[in-house]
């Protein structure tokens, strides 16, 4: 059933979906290296707002597996969005344009990646 693919879509929704038009702009641009800098306080912002945006897809996860019909699943994973943006921009230290931007860096830096996954992790 096309619903139940959508479940495991939406652990990632909250990140990729947000992620997807700043990956194409920063692909089109390289950053510098100040911009690839990010310090210890935006890690921390990072990692709480990361940690809620989770449980947020989690909560989500049971409504998306129930929706009967693609209307109903469309504006789940809108509201959810939404709610994920109201997460991140709730989050003092960052807003939703570093934390993706983050997320992007992070996907081409392992360093920065171990550095998000201790925060995560402590």
């Amino acid at each position: 059933m096309r619903i139940a693919r959508h479940v495991c879509t939406f652990a990632l929704a909250g990140l990729m979906g947000v992620t997807m038009s700043v990956a194409a702009a920063s692909q089109e641009r390289q950053p510098d290296a100040a911009a690839a800098q990010v310090s210890g306080d935006e890690l921390d912002a990072f990692a709480a707002a990361y940690q809620n945006v989770q449980a947020l897809n989690v909560d989500y996860n049971a409504e998306i597996a129930e929706a009967t019909d693609d209307t109903e699943l469309q504006a789940l994973l809108e509201e959810a969005q939404d709610r994920t943006t109201e997460i991140v921009e709730g989050t003092p230290g960052i807003d939703m344009d570093r934390y993706v931007e983050i997320i992007v860096l992070a996907e081409g830096d392992p360093d920065l990646s171990a550095r998000i996954v201790r925060r995560l992790t402590e």
